[in-house]
């Protein structure tokens, strides 16, 4: 997560994290990395992350359409085993008491692997 002044970045929040689930189905979080959050003008809270977590891979019913402007940017492939996000970005001013803070999200999955269920 990015906070702009025009195109210049003046605070950064970068973190890895390893998802996987336990055997009964439950989200397992391990974070590998995390540099000190320069983040300028917002802090994150605990519902925020927690909204990057769940809500970030954007996925949308026909009923959530209206609440969107979508425009597709090109093409991306698709491999023919697992439909999952590859990548989620979000550009946007958030409007604050405090004035207008602009964010760039850039969420990058990688390292998709099939489970045996048992």
């Amino acid at each position: 997560m990015q906070t702009l002044v025009g195109k210049t970045v003046t605070g950064e929040f970068h973190e890895v994290t390893t998802v996987s689930y336990d055997a009964k189905g439950r989200r397992q979080e391990v974070v590998m990395f995390t540099a000190q959050p320069s983040l300028r003008g917002i802090q994150l809270t605990q519902d925020d992350m927690e909204d990057v977590r769940t809500f970030m891979p954007l996925i949308l019913t026909i009923d959530d359409l209206p609440q969107y402007n979508l425009s597709y940017a090109g093409q991306q492939h698709v491999d023919d085993h697992y439909w999952f996000p590859a990548y989620t970005r979000s550009d946007d001013t958030l409007q604050f008491r405090s004035g207008a803070v602009h964010i760039r999200e850039i969420i990058k999955y990688t390292g998709y692997k099939r489970v045996d269920p048992r």
